[in-house]
């Protein structure tokens, strides 16, 4: 029905922004185009992005005649190094870099309210704001109550949690071992036709030797994809809780 998918439309756009207070609330990072009815005049709304692969968030604006009011950015927990609400989980290292805001190409200094990054003045037509947030790699650690995570870590980066796949990993997913110090790099990565950002590191897998009868230990490129991707190439052995230690032995279990 034409106008049921009008008004879900609509649902959407309020979804990624919102107005109150004579703000305009940038909440999701999504291309998209909208319009505000301010009390000073009408703003449209053009957002660019490439996000959660880039974490640069272009919007354009357009209006007849100078309007003044306030703009917010939404400012994701996991850039303030809150890896989820409450406390059952962590980021080992937290992220110290805060977005950065631009008008027009000049660095702008923004006021911090309640999780958002919000600038006020008179805009003009043809105003271009550039939201940018560091796309940090997080390791995730869980408290020791969370008994089966215990000398763990996931890999986190920008709003994605990764895991590693066998069909990445010459079959295996359950033979590696990660460390905290591990070096973490991204790299452009297709699973299938998708398109999407992976992490790479050197880590420690264990190989069993070809007469069955020893294993050994070495340092070999790892790759990790984004855990909603994982799955789409075959049934193969998947992990999200990198361990860090070997812990116990189970021949042929």
């Amino acid at each position: 029905c034409p106008s049921n998918i009008a008004r879900m439309i609509a649902s959407l756009g309020d979804f990624i922004y919102g107005y109150a207070v004579n703000k305009i609330v940038v909440n999701l990072f999504v291309g998209s185009q909208t319009e505000f009815n301010t009390p000073t005049g009408k703003i449209k709304f053009d957002m660019q992005t490439n996000y959660p692969w880039s974490g640069d968030i272009k919007c354009s604006l357009s209006m007849k005649k100078n309007t003044k009011t306030a703009i917010a950015f939404r400012i994701p927990g996991w850039s303030r190094g809150i890896a989820a609400p409450g406390n059952l989980y962590s980021f080992r290292d937290p992220a110290n870099e805060q977005p950065a805001l631009y008008i027009n190409g000049k660095a702008i200094q923004y006021a911090y309210q309640d999780g958002y990054a919000v600038i006020e003045r008179e805009w003009k037509n043809g105003d271009v704001i550039d939201f940018n947030i560091p796309m940090k790699i997080n390791k995730i650690s869980a408290r020791n109550e969370l008994e089966v995570n215990n000398e763990r870590i996931a890999i986190q980066r920008g709003p994605l949690v990764y895991c590693v796949e066998g069909a990445d990993n010459n079959g295996k997913a359950w033979n590696i071992i990660s460390s905290f110090d591990a070096e973490y790099k991204t790299e452009n990565f297709n699973v299938l036709d998708e398109n999407v950002v992976s992490i790479v590191a050197n880590m420690p897998v264990l190989k069993i030797s070809d007469d069955g009868l020893g294993a050994t230990t070495t340092k070999e490129k790892v790759r990790a994809i984004p855990y909603y991707t994982w799955c789409n190439r075959g049934s193969n052995q998947m992990q999200v809780w990198l361990p860090l230690t070997f812990k116990d032995i189970k021949v042929n279990y």
